[in-house]
């Protein structure tokens, strides 16, 4: 069997195993992903859950990290408030590829057996359980990212954003095609 077949089976299996996995994932969603061009607005927000697109809303108490960044570099903190969407109209500044990009604070979560044999989840370390029999603990830390594309995108790329995980398209907007490969 070929590498690639070794490949896709093994990231088959990866999505089944963790299809039905712990819960909630992060995702930045915009009223617009590709505008006209500079000066135009979009309404960026977040999104918490498993359904889009709007599971739950999103505690500006966990968010890390919300920024807006312009193809030049530049970067915009977005505003964020307790229990919202933590919706932004955004006004693009220059042509070309923009990121927003959010990332969720560090946790500890650590699964326990309680009394009546349930598995339950508690917020913190193994060394802060008082009762039960600890199942397992993890360390969890979410990033998302959209990309808003303005005007003429010709020569542009999108680069790293600094991100502990970030997913990077190799080429930028002019070369993405619906039902063709990209190279990440």
């Amino acid at each position: 069997m070929s590498r690639s077949w070794h490949l896709l089976l093994a990231g088959l299996a990866l999505a089944v195993c963790t299809a039905g996995a712990f819960g909630h994932e992060l995702k930045v969603l915009a009223s617009g992903l590709v505008v006209p061009g500079a000066g135009e607005r979009t309404t960026v927000y977040l999104s918490w859950g498993h359904v889009l697109p709007v599971d739950d809303l999103v505690d500006a108490a966990a968010i890390e990290r919300y920024d807006c960044i312009a193809r030049d570099g530049s970067v915009r903190a977005l505003k964020k408030e307790g229990l919202s969407l933590q919706a932004n109209v955004v006004e693009i500044q220059g042509e070309g590829v923009h990121q927003v990009l959010v990332s969720r604070r560090p946790a500890i979560i650590t699964f326990v057996v309680d009394k009546d044999n349930n598995r339950v989840m508690k917020r913190g370390p193994k060394s802060s359980v008082q009762e039960g029999i600890i199942d397992h603990g993890l360390r969890s830390q979410q990033f998302a990212k959209a990309l808003l594309v303005a005007g003429q995108s010709e020569g542009s790329v999108v680069k790293a954003a600094g991100q502990a995980f970030e997913i990077v398209p190799l080429e930028g907007p002019a070369q993405w095609r619906s039902n063709a490969s990209m190279r990440f």
